[in-house]
């Protein structure tokens, strides 16, 4: 495979090894940088490789359902669906934007907060939201498979 491919609406996509280094690789250096920043910008950082995965044929959270659907041919099926496409690229849209936010919002704390005050908040903040995230995506491919097992 080409290091980037056309899809099947015409549109360029980046291959999905490019896409992680550009994602996460390029926060991360900068990271290195900032010093005690990087706590802060490592949300930011998984939320860039959200976005930036929207660009390649199949966004991150249809790579990781299709690799839990692996050899449940039902769930392979499902997933192949238009709705449950849109759906995947949606959820991956949010996590994007919700853990850029994240990040914004830590970046501010840590800015304004002294180190031992936004020490518990900062870490708080960094396992609640994206576990808030997991559990509703989860409740939300729950409810889609529920209400309607044929697109699933």
């Amino acid at each position: 495979m080409t290091a980037t491919t056309i899809t099947a609406v015409g549109r360029r996509s980046l291959s999905p090894r490019r896409t992680m280094l550009l994602g996460i690789g390029l926060p991360l250096a900068a990271a290195h940088f900032i010093g005690p920043w990087a706590d802060a910008l490592m949300p930011g950082a998984f939320g860039v490789a959200f976005l930036s995965s929207l660009a390649t044929s199949k966004p991150l959270l249809a790579r990781l359902a299709a690799r839990r659907a692996a050899g449940k041919p039902a769930a392979e099926a499902r997933l192949a669906t238009p709705a449950a496409v849109r759906a995947l690229r949606l959820l991956t849209a949010l996590w994007g934007v919700v853990l850029i936010t994240l990040a914004a919002v830590l970046l501010t704390l840590a800015a304004t907060l002294p180190e031992p005050e936004f020490g518990p908040i900062g870490t708080a903040l960094g396992l609640a939201v994206p576990a808030v995230l997991g559990a509703a995506t989860f409740a939300y491919a729950r409810r889609r498979r529920t209400s309607d097992p044929a697109t699933g």
